[in-house]
């Protein structure tokens, strides 16, 4: 058998995984560390002196992982305490088994870019939770803040940048089929906490994503997780398996010598880290959280992209509901309008906070027009093959279940062509009923948990316009009865290659096996179904899926990382010669499919 090639690294200098290590994730912290200190009398007024402490220990500890990242340190392992925290430690003591007495510890630039980048988001995790001794689970010694989400902003600001497309999204699903008008309300309940406690934990925040940050730009060593969630032993064995990989002469794994991937997801889990502050209780007994242990500090950015994203989002919307009732239409038609909705989703996927640092990333155009001028950075289109492998589940489902899952990417725009992609699924017959899966934590600055789901969809709902209201309403109603689901796993947020998910997560991979398709959003994904490793482009998908097949599964993807198989002989080559950043850039984008039909 063929050896396997090497991991994507930062340690190529000019490669996109060396910038992403370089600049855009200490970008992404320092905008982290801001999100928080601006929250600062938020938290004090919801938590007093204990809310701003949480802040400053937050902060502290993301510019921690900051400087250790930026100066290449040691990767270090969680210490948190959380479910995943073992599954991480481990996975960092694996990649430390893989180096050479010489190489030292797993570092930043030099362990696999994979690991490293979702390492990343697991320590910014670990700096907003805050717990370093005690299970996570124990809500009570939670910090004031151990919920906020630093990503949550630019989120919501993708969404409402989006909103235009959104809504002509959600009108053109509502004339796919009879609008129908809920009007509940769904309330949110507020969980108050002393002033003093929110003050405290808005410090300590602050203080810990201060410190992550100065460890990630001065790259010191990766120091392990110390917040006891479930991940933390996970992240920190992870950590202890990149150090085994060096050599002694390297010393400890470092934010620019470890492999791009996992410094990368280890910031976010240090981020996450700062902002729950376990230091001592299991951060998954929410009566020992701070107050702030649910902010997101990515928050603002998500938000905005989904403001500035509003008139896309009404432009998909109005498009949708012309096309009602959608199990009406000719056979000819339905499978037009299947294209074309994969095409919008997948061009959606260009709205990544993460590669802009945080900063606005919005859709702004009529994304629907553009349509047929996309088509030519369409690498590899295996959408025939999808709506040949749905049309058959749905003739031969034994049970009359067709199950869909989509293992969702960004928030803003990119989710809501999501949600309009699965609703046509159900309106055209084509499908039953939709799994989602997203992050249990805030991660990659715009990746969405399930409080940007059902953000978006009560946003959808409240929108002033009829068409974008109506699918909203829509999608509220396919959450209530069970035809779409949300789930959510640590294993999203842990370092691990996805060929790993049968030993590592058996209970995610048989879920993943009831789905007649799964649906791989994003360039995250992509680099985990390929072990973010640097294959020969002309490689076959399946071969480098690396034995991970679950069910038959489709990556669609906009190129952001120098990762790419499947192409023709030479196809690479002229790609190259006429665009020598078409590798990183998102112009290009593909459907892969994997499986029968």
């Amino acid at each position: 058998m063929a050896e396997s090639p090497a991991f994507l690294s930062a340690q190529e200098v000019g490669s996109f995984a060396y910038l992403t290590i370089k600049d855009r994730t200490p970008q992404i912290l320092t905008k982290a560390i801001d999100t928080l200190h601006r929250h600062k009398s938020e938290f004090f007024e919801k938590h007093g002196e204990e809310g701003v402490e949480a802040e400053k220990k937050a902060i502290s500890l993301l510019s921690k992982l900051r400087n250790e990242l930026q100066t290449d340190k040691p990767i270090v392992p969680l210490v948190d305490n959380c479910v995943d925290a073992d599954i991480w430690n481990q996975y960092l003591d694996y990649q430390r088994s893989l180096l050479n007495e010489s190489d030292g510890e797993p570092r930043w630039f030099f362990s696999p870019w994979l690991f490293v980048e979702c390492y990343m988001y697991r320590r910014v995790h670990e700096a907003i939770i805050q717990r370093q001794v005690y299970s996570c689970w124990i809500a009570s010694v939670y910090p004031p803040i151990h919920d906020f989400d630093v990503f949550k902003e630019s989120k919501e600001e993708n969404f409402f940048e989006s909103q235009e497309s959104i809504d002509t999204l959600c009108l053109h699903l509502q004339q796919l089929r009879p609008a129908r008008d809920l009007s509940e309300d769904r309330r949110k309940e507020e969980f108050l906490r002393l002033l003093q406690e929110g003050v405290e934990a808005e410090k300590k925040a602050i203080s810990l994503l201060s410190k992550l940050r100065n460890e990630l730009q001065t790259d010191k060593p990766i120091v392990p997780l110390v917040d006891n969630c479930v991940d933390a032993d996970i992240w920190n064995q992870y950590l202890d398996y990149q150090r085994s990989l060096l050599n002694e002469s390297d010393g400890e794994p470092r934010w620019f010598f470890s492999p791009w991937l996992f410094v990368e997801c280890y910031m976010y889990r240090r981020v996450h880290e700062a902002i729950i502050q376990r230091q001592v209780y299991s951060c998954w007994i929410a009566s020992v959280y701070p107050p702030i242990h649910d902010f997101d500090v990515f928050k603002e950015s998500k938000e905005e992209n989904f403001f500035e994203s509003q008139e896309s989002i009404d432009t998909l919307c109005l498009h949708l509901q012309q096309l009602r009732p959608a199990r009406d239409l000719s056979e000819d038609r339905r499978k037009e309008e299947f294209l074309r909705l994969l095409q919008i989703s997948l061009w959606g996927n260009k709205c990544d906070l993460s590669l802009s640092g945080g900063e606005s990333s919005s859709q702004k155009t009529n994304v629907i027009n553009s349509l047929e001028g996309l088509k030519p950075f369409i690498l590899i289109d295996d959408t025939e093959s999808l709506w040949t492998l749905l049309s058959k589940c749905k003739k031969t489902a034994e049970t009359s279940v067709v199950r869909v899952d989509i293992v969702l990417d960004n928030s803003g725009f990119e989710l809501v062509t999501d949600l309009v992609f699965a609703d046509f699924l159900l309106s055209s017959e084509l499908a039953t009923e939709i799994h989602f899966h997203g992050k249990t934590i805030p991660w990659f600055v715009s990746d969405v948990t399930v409080h940007d789901f059902n953000w978006t969809v009560e946003h959808v709902r409240s929108s002033n316009k009829k068409s974008t209201s109506a699918c909203g309403a829509d999608w509220a109603d396919h959450v209530r009865v069970g035809r779409w689901t949300y789930h959510d796993h640590t294993f999203w947020t842990l370092p691990h290659p996805y060929c790993a998910m049968p030993q590592v997560a058996p209970d995610l991979y048989a879920e993943l096996q009831k789905a007649c398709l799964v649906l791989f959003k994003g360039d995250l994904n992509y680099r985990k179904l390929m072990s973010d490793r640097k294959w020969e482009f002309t490689t076959p998908f399946h071969q480098a899926l690396s034995g991970f097949h679950p069910a038959p599964l489709c990556s669609i993807r906009t190129l952001k990382a120098e990762l790419q198989v499947g192409l023709q002989p030479g196809q690479a080559e002229q790609l190259m010669a006429s665009d020598p950043h078409w590798l990183t850039t998102g112009k290009y984008g593909i459907f892969q499919f994997d499986g029968p039909v």
